[in-house]
């Protein structure tokens, strides 16, 4: 049966039955990219995402917060709230290798928005999740008097 088969009829059955299956295969997970292509539209690639930002470019020193008011019952809500603003301010501020007053300034601005919590049960936590959390990102120790200036900005 194989030997009515020549070698040219065979390299051209396998190079047609290729060239059909890579279309195949790029109709079904490229066509969205190939009918972008074809209508002329620039389709955005990795390459084009360039961010030239750096945390220290977005600090604003005269930005006004709003100071945030909590409702009944939502006392939680806000501390995982502040918690969370904290530990990823100071992961990018140990990242960013900050000084120690830009970082006690920031968090002051930081519990500033959540002035409730200055008097609440959870403020013990909220001092010991700030001291943790600095030495740990950022190599900082900080002190009772930086804590309570920390709480007194709000």
């Amino acid at each position: 049966m194989f030997s009515n088969v020549s070698w040219s009829e065979y390299l051209t059955f396998i190079s047609v039955s290729t060239l059909i299956w890579y279309a195949y295969v790029l109709y079904i997970y490229y066509r969205h990219d190939l009918f972008q292509t074809l209508k002329g539209k620039k389709i955005a690639g990795a390459k084009d995402l360039n961010f030239h930002g750096h945390a220290s470019d977005y600090h604003q020193p005269d930005a006004v917060f709003e100071i945030y008011q909590p409702k009944e019952g939502e006392g939680v809500h806000i501390v995982q709230a502040v918690t969370d603003e904290i530990q990823a301010y100071l992961e990018e501020a140990g990242k960013n290798e900050v000084g120690k007053e830009e970082l006690v300034t920031s968090l002051e601005r930081i519990v500033s928005k959540y002035s409730s919590l200055a008097v609440s049960d959870y403020k013990d936590s909220l001092d010991d999740l700030l001291k943790n959390e600095a030495e740990i990102n950022c190599a900082v120790s900080l002190s009772e008097s930086e804590i309570s200036r920390i709480w007194s900005g709000s």
